[in-house]
């Protein structure tokens, strides 16, 4: 998770960007009520996107709140309320991600500063890993697995992204839960498919240095960027049937705008 669902709100309508601010700001302030200012560090766009979606799933819509910002207090900002349970879920899967993304950054680039973060992040890891409990255990599996299959010399391109998409789903599905069993199954699929997606997009963007670099890429498996291409666009099309399905309350436009038009803008090679 990369922050490749991060919406570009430019030239879109201003009441998506105050709906979106709601959620990232509330998302904020349960970090901060969590794991203090450290977690703060740990703010996740592709949360906040499915946090929104599940609330648009809701009977009742989410009621915003007024105060200051977090980091800089001068500054007024509307907030969802942030001790509600899929927020405090939401940051302690946050922080979990995040220890996952420091440990790959202290192998992939080691130094100083990701000792530091990694050692100063550690306290706040052990609370998260406490609270998701059996939901962490499937995550952790999920995470062995996915490096388990980019190891492999005889993986190949569909191997990857289903390990990927499994991936992402794990870190999601503690959020789907109390829902229906058609609701619930769209929504791993949805997960899943996200997953697939970012771990794609990724690639992209790192092709040129992986060939360069000799590292590891998707791509590298396949025989023509056509074909990677085609695979994006199809993924992109199941995400929006899977949306449409989906029996969403409110904020409608904007899961929209976040889940379809924001990935329609991704730039492929």
């Amino acid at each position: 998770m990369v922050g490749y669902l991060k919406p570009n709100f430019k030239g879109a309508p201003k009441e998506y960007k105050r709906e979106y601010k709601s959620f990232y700001c509330g998302l904020c302030k349960a970090l901060k009520s969590q794991y203090s200012y450290l977690g703060i560090l740990s703010l996740n766009y592709e949360i906040t996107a499915f946090l929104i979606l599940l609330s648009g799933l809701r009977e009742e819509k989410n009621k915003v709140f007024h105060g200051s910002c977090t980091i800089t207090p001068f500054v007024p900002v509307a907030y969802i309320d942030y001790f509600q349970d899929d927020l405090i879920c939401t940051a302690n899967l946050s922080v979990l991600i995040s220890h996952y993304e420091i440990k790959d950054n202290l192998q992939d680039i080691g130094g100083l500063k990701w000792n530091v973060i990694n050692k100063l992040m550690a306290k706040k890891v052990n609370k998260s890993i406490n609270f998701l409990q059996d939901d962490y255990i499937k995550i952790d599996n999920a995470v062995y697995s996915y490096y388990k299959t980019e190891k492999d010399k005889t993986t190949n391109f569909q191997d990857i992204l289903e390990s990927d998409g499994n991936l992402i789903e794990s870190f999601l599905s503690p959020l789907i839960k109390n829902y229906d069993e058609k609701t619930t199954g769209l929504l791993l699929k949805l997960a899943n498919l996200l997953g697939q997606w970012i771990y794609l997009i990724d690639a992209c963007d790192d092709l040129e240095d992986d060939i360069k670099n000799g590292n590891f890429n998707p791509f590298l498996l396949m025989d023509n960027s056509e074909d990677a291409k085609f695979v994006i666009k199809s993924i992109q099309t199941e995400i929006s049937e899977t949306i449409n399905k989906l029996p969403i309350n409110y904020y409608k436009e904007l899961i929209e705008y976040i889940f379809v038009e924001n990935l329609k803008q991704a730039i492929l090679f």
